[in-house]
């Protein structure tokens, strides 16, 4: 939902259509990140997604309770959080070097780690991909939470980085925008 905001970011700028969101009463970040959400492209995904966790859930007989819902759901959408900050922290250098699109084709190739249950690559991998940069919240905390499969600090990690992650955006957000230049003028 936030790829084509995230796509599109460095060319806003160098356009000077950035420029414009600065004159809106609004938060420059949510205008510049969350303008455009897509959600016809990604409704096949989320009714396709929703039907393997369902189906998944049955089929690995795990008990449908109020904790390991909301711990899920909770998890998800700390996911969703833990994502839109790793996306949007590299944006912030659009502000000084215009042109990012090496730099976001790095993010989409690393994102493709995602896709697959952190456990299986090297310990070193999942090091940087569940501590560095925290990729692997985005996915395999919700299902390794239901599946009871988290340690205590494991579990807090996927409380605490989102939330750490969101606050060094706002802050990284707040900062490039003080030292920000048109590329227009």
């Amino acid at each position: 939902m936030l790829q084509f905001n995230i796509i599109g970011f460095d060319l806003q700028i160098r356009n000077g259509d950035f420029d414009l969101l600065l004159t809106k009463p609004v938060s420059s970040q949510f205008m510049a990140t969350l303008r455009h959400v897509d959600t016809w492209i990604t409704l096949p995904n989320v009714i396709a997604g929703l039907g393997l966790i369902i189906y998944g859930w049955q089929a690995s007989a795990i008990p449908l309770s109020a904790v390991n819902l909301l711990g899920f759901i909770g998890y998800l959408l700390l996911g969703v959080v833990t994502m839109y900050a790793i996306f949007v922290l590299p944006l912030m250098l659009a502000f000084k070097f215009k042109n990012i699109s090496a730099l976001q084709a790095f993010y989409w190739a690393m994102w493709d780690f995602n896709n697959l249950p952190h456990r299986i690559h090297l310990r070193p991998v999942q090091l940087v991909g569940t501590v560095v940069i925290p990729i692997f919240l985005v996915t395999n905390w919700s299902p390794l939470f239901v599946l009871d499969r988290l340690s205590g600090g494991e579990l807090a990690w996927g409380i605490a980085a989102p939330v750490l992650l969101l606050a060094l955006t706002r802050v990284c957000w707040r900062r490039a925008i003080r030292h920000y230049e048109s590329a227009t003028s």
